[in-house]
């Protein structure tokens, strides 16, 4: 029996061969994927890794494809993207427990409607929890690590393990996790507030988004890190006067240039010489090198 024919018959959830992976991120660019898998569960995802140990095939896994892009050949080997199983959400006096799949637009909506405030600072920001945590998303002042407790993982053994959020090491933009460790929910702790209050201060963190991001065009977020707090990427780029310069569908956004937009027909090739462009030019008149913040998968 082939390898597809064998993942057919024991996963229960969803299984999708050589799947366009512009289907499943923000960008709307990627090639196919060998083998995309939804599982339905904890065991039906603990089966999908102890599989493809045992079939020595290749095994990622992506939260809602928003830090993402995916090359023009694909990826080899199986992706993951968890699904309903996954979105869970149970409310406490001052907590949630929230499985990794939901997005961080449902669930603040969630605890707004339940009293609960705290991730204001998380609305505009695409994708899901598990992802934020992965990439300690947030703004300049708030990060999603301060509002967690602890999460519960499973490994690349297919082991489930709960780890306190002060042992995830957090800095700017990062999560230590042990390597191939999968995020399957997380507790946080939030605040007693009033609704309208919460409301008011999400309306007012998603005006500077809309003010300042491109939020209508395909995109994946921040293309680079900050280099420090005090140097934006985006203003280094921009002092370059990389602000709307095009390659192939790609271009460098005219509001904030830090995004890079898919005009419609973009490749990944597009986006990467965008990039190796946009770094040369930087490191050439900084000295900085700009380190991405978006993951780059598949076959070159």
């Amino acid at each position: 029996m082939s390898w597809r024919e064998e993942i057919r018959e024991i996963v229960k959830g969803e299984v999708k061969f050589d799947e366009p992976m512009s289907r499943h991120t923000s960008f709307n660019i990627g090639g196919p994927a060998d083998c995309l898998v939804i599982p339905q569960d904890i065991e039906d995802l603990k089966g999908i890794i102890l599989f493809s140990k045992k079939r020595r095939l290749p095994l990622k896994v992506m939260g809602q494809g928003t830090n993402l892009l995916v090359r023009d050949r694909g990826i080899r080997g199986i992706v993951v993207r968890l699904g309903k199983g996954f979105e869970g959400v149970k409310f406490f006096e001052n907590d949630l427990l929230a499985g990794a799949a939901v997005r961080l637009s449902v669930l603040i909506k969630m605890a707004a409607s339940k009293g609960l405030g705290g991730l204001e600072f998380t609305v505009g920001i695409p994708g899901s929890l598990g992802g934020a945590i992965a990439t300690n998303a947030g703004t300049e002042a708030f990060s999603v690590s301060q509002r967690l407790e602890s999460i519960r993982v499973m490994t690349g053994e297919g082991k489930v393990k709960d780890l306190k959020a002060n042992h995830l090491n957090f800095g700017y933009r990062r999560c230590h996790l042990e390597e191939n460790s999968i995020i399957l929910n997380a507790k946080l702790r939030l605040e007693r507030m009033k609704e309208d209050e919460i409301l008011k201060r999400m309306n007012a963190f998603l005006d500077r988004r809309e003010r300042t991001q491109p939020l209508g065009t395909a995109n994946a977020g921040c293309i680079f890190k900050n280099p420090d707090p005090k140097t934006p990427a985006g203003s280094l780029i921009q002092e370059t006067g990389f602000k709307g310069k095009r390659i192939g569908g790609a271009s460098v956004s005219k509001v904030h240039a830090n995004f890079i937009l898919n005009l419609g027909r973009a490749r990944a090739e597009d986006v990467l010489t965008l990039m190796k462009i946009i770094k040369e030019e930087v490191k050439g008149k900084t000295g900085i090198d700009l380190e991405p913040e978006i993951e780059t998968w598949g076959e070159d």
